[in-house]
């Protein structure tokens, strides 16, 4: 605690944050905010990376001329660094919430002006404390050295201020479990290097000068956090998706979806290939089966690059409250009306709603009935069920976590679309949510159709599942959506209109 840590493990911790804020920028370049978790990120590393350089003497007894006056190389780097580290890393910190915040789009002029006073302090540090006389600052000169802590401290204290107001008005928007990593990712290890050393050094706690490194154990653990949550929900522009696969066939689910586009493409040119070619023949009179042929392979090709183009768009929901029986009822109404089999609604209140986009949310109920439909075999007695349930307690059954409101880890709404039909093999339910899979051997099948649902489910707060059988006789299948209960702006809603 009072040496500190060895020179090896203060460049290990160096290069650890380079890599972990430079992902983090990786994640999305072009965003503002990454950008300037990178440059806050940089900075705050050069306190480890100067402790490397003096700890493993690599500048001992080296010296260089500086305007003509002979300088020892070490102590003139660790003062450079230090006043970097001690005069621009918390305007940084400052800019980089102000891009949090929004300042840039929603107060532009002000933001303009602010960013400009936030570096007034470090110029007058910068003219008042020379950044090559910074190395000994807290013990030579104690005055400067208690200015400048205090500066520090402050914009520390401002930033977290301004980033968890940010956050509590955004607490029920579904950015806000995104948004909130920033407190972990950003907000922790600077707290803790702001308390850590100016703090302790004010209060003159000699034994814990160098608690400050105790980041080497922060840092890591923040970026399995990071890690792990590109993995579920995305983090900061970047999602991650684990995959399953034989590697001894060298055959990943991404590579059966490219197989399966150039497949299916190589198939429909090659009937209008062989189309134009017998069209071509001078023996031949008529010629409209091939021109037949012809429409419909064009026609399959724009329904694949149409389907495909809807599945890239992003989706935003428009959410409102949707009656959640009436909604069940149009569906059967428009789609069921003349099926053969027997449809049950079951939900236990008729007014019960939820807070949803209401296109969307039927567009996607409609897919897993048709989908339900196609499943049940032809000729015997079908039932399709359409079920509701008030709030429920609900872990995912892969523990994905999605972007939450508030109270969403327990209290969600279920809708469930059950059949009775074959159901779907174990080693298949977990590929039916994946771009371009399909068991289905017609043309007139993509595999994007659930692997849309899952995608607007998602961009609701909700999870998507399957589970089949869903009967004790083993048949059947159904797919359960999780959604947020938003009591509240429900409530709120119909105070408005009343």
């Amino acid at each position: 605690m009072e040496n500190g840590l060895q020179p090896g493990l203060l460049l290990f911790f160096s290069v650890f944050v380079w890599i972990m804020y430079g992902t983090v920028f990786l994640s999305d370049p072009k965003n503002r905010i990454n950008q300037w978790c990178l440059i806050c990120g940089l900075i705050l590393s050069l306190g480890v990376f100067k402790e490397f350089l003096v700890g493993a003497g690599i500048c001992a007894g080296m010296r260089v001329y500086v305007f003509g006056i002979s300088r020892d190389l070490e102590d003139m780097l660790n003062s450079i660094l230090t006043a970097i580290l001690y005069y621009l890393a918390m305007p940084c910190v400052m800019v980089f919430t102000f891009y949090f915040c929004r300042l840039d789009k929603e107060k532009s002029k002000l933001f303009l002006l602010l960013c400009g006073i936030l570096y007034v302090p470090a110029v007058t540090f910068a003219f008042a404390y020379s950044p090559l006389q910074t190395r000994e600052i807290a013990q030579a000169q104690p005055d400067a050295f208690r200015n400048v802590a205090i500066y520090n401290l402050i914009y520390g204290a401002a930033s977290a201020l301004l980033i968890c107001i940010s956050l509590a008005k955004e607490r029920n928007t579904p950015q806000f479990g995104q948004r909130r990593m920033v407190v972990f990712i950003v907000l922790i290890p600077v707290d803790y290097w702001l308390i850590t050393l100016f703090g302790f050094h004010l209060l003159k706690l000699e034994k814990l000068y160098k608690m400050w490194q105790g980041n080497i154990i922060i840092l890591p653990v923040l970026f399995l956090f990071y890690v792990r949550q590109m993995f579920q929900d995305g983090a900061w522009g970047l999602r991650l998706q684990k995959e399953h696969f034989d590697w001894t066939e060298g055959e990943s689910s991404q590579a059966k979806a490219s197989s399966y586009l150039m497949h299916m493409v190589k198939n429909e040119t090659a009937k209008i290939r062989w189309c134009a070619d017998a069209i071509r023949d001078p023996e031949l009179r008529d010629s409209h089966a091939e021109a037949d042929i012809i429409n419909r392979s064009v026609d399959q090709i724009e329904a694949l690059l149409q389907r495909s183009s809807r599945y890239e768009k992003e989706i935003v929901p428009q959410c409102r409250e949707v009656i959640v029986y009436q909604l069940f009822q149009e569906i059967r109404e428009e789609r069921l009306k003349n099926w053969n089999g027997r449809v049950i609604i079951n939900v236990e209140n008729t007014q019960s709603s939820v807070f949803c986009d209401y296109s969307l949310m039927k567009e996607v109920l409609v897919n897993l009935v048709e989908n339900a439909m196609e499943a049940m075999v032809p000729g015997e007695e079908g039932m399709l069920t359409l079920r509701f349930t008030k709030p429920v307690r609900h872990r995912p059954l892969h523990r994905r976590k999605q972007p939450r409101r508030s109270n969403q880890k327990t209290n969600m709404v279920r809708i469930e679309v059950e059949d009775n039909g074959k159901g779907i093999p174990e080693e298949i339910q977990q590929k039916v949510f994946q771009p371009y899979y399909t068991n289905k051997k017609d043309d007139m099948h993509f595999g994007l159709g659930l692997s849309w649902c899952q995608k607007v489910v998602r961009r609701h707060g909700g999870t998507i599942e399957v589970k089949s059988p869903a009967t004790m006789d083993g048949k059947g299948t159904v797919f359960t959506l999780y959604l947020p209960n938003e009591r509240r702006k429900q409530r709120t809603h119909h105070e408005h209109n009343s």
